[in-house]
Parts: C-alpha cells; structure tokens; sequence
C-alpha cells in the first residue's frame, strides 16, 4: 500500500490533501539552500511542477457559475495562476541558464513561492479550499 492510499484511507482528509503533499516540498526548501546553486534550481523546478500540478487540477474544474457549486474555477484565479506561472517557469529558467548568479536564484524563488502560495490556496477535487483562494491576494 503507497502511502498516498494510506493518507486518503483517513476520513475527512481529502480536502486537505494537496496542502499535506505541499510539505515535503516546502520543508525540503529550507535544507542546504545556498550550499549547490545547480541543487536549489532543481529544487525550484520541482516546487514549481508539484505547483503546477494542483493548479492544472484547479483550472480543469468547470467554470464557476450560478449554476455549478464548489469546487468550481474562478476566471480570475485562474488569470493569477497563468500570469504566477509564466513568470515563475521564465525566472527558473532563467537562473538554470546562469547558475551561480545569486540575483537569478533570488527572483526564481520568490517567484515559485507566490506561485505555490496561489495553489496552496486552490479548492481541490470533490472539497473545499484550504483557505479562500481571493483571500490570498
């Protein structure tokens, strides 16, 4: 049994299930940064994909409507997360270019931090959000 089945055999877990699998990533953020500049660029890169994932889950919600209830996706949320995004992927992509300069890294981190502060806000499949995603900005 992996231990996404075990988390999700818990009841009442769903909902906060992406915020839990957000952790590891951000924890492991703080450990050795700065030590191997290659290192912390690969690092952001998989702290913007595990983003991006919640977010594509996010935006492959239908539309919020008067007809549809949550979970549904806000067009505006959804404007924050491409502009938060693009970005994000230009920043890191930048600073894989010019490993070593600290300037790069620095702009590539805060922006995958506001990236991952917009998807740790995201209503996920069949709940609520963690917190209201229009509260975050």
């Amino acid at each position: 049994m992996s231990v996404l089945t075990s988390i999700q055999a818990v009841r009442g877990i769903g909902r906060c299930l992406p915020c839990i699998l957000m952790l590891p990533i951000g924890l492991g953020a703080c450990s050795g940064a700065g030590s191997n500049p290659a290192a912390d660029v690969a690092a952001l890169e998989a702290r913007l994909t595990a983003a991006e994932d919640v977010a594509i889950d996010y935006i492959r919600l239908p539309p919020c409507a008067a007809s549809n209830g949550p979970p549904c996706s806000d067009s505006a949320v959804v404007a924050r997360i491409r502009t938060a995004d693009m970005r994000a992927y230009t920043l890191v992509k930048t600073a894989e270019q010019t490993v070593g300069n600290a300037a790069a890294l620095s702009a590539a981190q805060a922006a995958v931090t506001a990236m991952t502060d917009i998807t740790a806000s995201l209503p996920h499949q069949g709940s609520q959000s963690c917190r209201s995603p229009l509260s975050s900005r």
